[in-house]
């Protein structure tokens, strides 16, 4: 995890990468894909961190080529500076102002509508799209550019996908460095958490958090199964995933738990965005909402805020 964020040049983070051995592998595994850059002049500086904004860079990328890796394809990469007015910041979920975008296109077979709504969630682009990799590549963009208060957004047909990132854009002289906070920073210490969630993959990943992060962790694959093991045990905080199939979902589940322990404290986390069910459960008394996927700082912090508050 960066402790600051820096002023980076978006054109430099891109050609550094291009030049990188990590690049120049993956180029010469994908023969056919030739590669197109656009780069903007006189582009303004953002605040971030080099390496996640390399990372970001390079998941994109090879989640381009991937999609073109049976056939000839160009990749494009470009940037620009955009001023966002009010209405079009509002749709992005960002204030208004000027930003700086990184666009990263391919030619390659587009991903479906259905699947459109979920790749930021992890290990979807892997399960469901045949694609290599952790699974986490496309969910580690969407935390990166959400840590960096900017928005994203993807186009796909048949004839390719477009994903376009906004980013703050800082005039350089008046940046000043802002500590973020590091895990470090956001150790527990040893409270018991319980995770809910019925993707076996997802349970581990947030056991994994926590145990780094110095909490105790325990998991549920299932609302009924949550509920049985709280029936013989306490936990600190519970951890709810909204949507479960099949058996009852976070707000069902939730609804039991404060008839067994009222006030017991939760993180309702979805990979849907805050929808009525959420809105109820959070009215029940649970703490506070995280979308899926979420990073450790984020989970780290929610959790800091809501042990703390007693």
């Amino acid at each position: 995890t960066a402790s600051v964020k820096e002023p980076i040049d978006m054109n430099q983070a891109v050609m550094d990468y291009l030049h990188s051995p990590e690049h120049n592998k993956l180029a010469g595994q994908y023969p056919k894909v030739s590669l197109r850059t656009e780069l903007g002049t006189g582009l303004p500086c953002l605040l971030g961190s080099e390496v996640h904004i390399r990372k970001t860079i390079m998941n994109l990328v090879l989640n381009g080529f991937e999609a073109m890796r049976e056939q000839k394809g160009v990749q494009s990469i470009s940037t620009r500076v955009q001023d966002l007015e009010a209405e079009q910041a509002g749709l992005l979920d960002v204030l208004p102002g000027k930003y700086v975008l990184l666009e990263i296109c391919d030619s390659g077979v587009g991903i479906a509508g259905e699947d459109l709504e979920r790749i930021f969630e992890p290990f979807y682009s892997k399960k469901k799209m045949a694609r290599s990799g952790t699974g986490l590549g496309l969910a580690v963009v969407w935390n990166t550019v959400r840590d960096h208060d900017g928005s994203i957004q993807v186009q796909s047909d048949d004839q390719g996908t477009c994903f376009t990132l906004y980013f703050p854009a800082v005039e350089e002289t008046v940046v000043e460095l802002r500590d973020m906070p590091t895990v470090e920073d956001l150790q527990g210490s040893g409270e018991c958490v319980l995770v809910v969630d019925d993707e076996q993959q997802v349970r581990d990943l947030a056991v994994d958090m926590l145990q780094t992060l110095h909490y105790t962790p325990f998991a549920a694959a299932s609302g009924e199964e949550a509920l049985v093991w709280l029936r013989t045990h306490r936990a600190d905080m519970i951890i709810l995933d909204m949507i479960m199939d099949p058996g009852m979902d976070g707000l069902a589940t939730y609804r039991e738990i404060v008839q067994l322990y009222p006030g017991q404290k939760a993180v309702i986390a979805s990979g849907y965005a805050e929808n009525s069910k959420v809105r109820k459960a959070l009215k029940l008394g649970a703490g506070e909402y995280i979308r899926k996927p979420y990073s450790i700082e984020t989970l780290g912090q929610v959790l800091n805020r809501l042990l703390a508050g007693g």
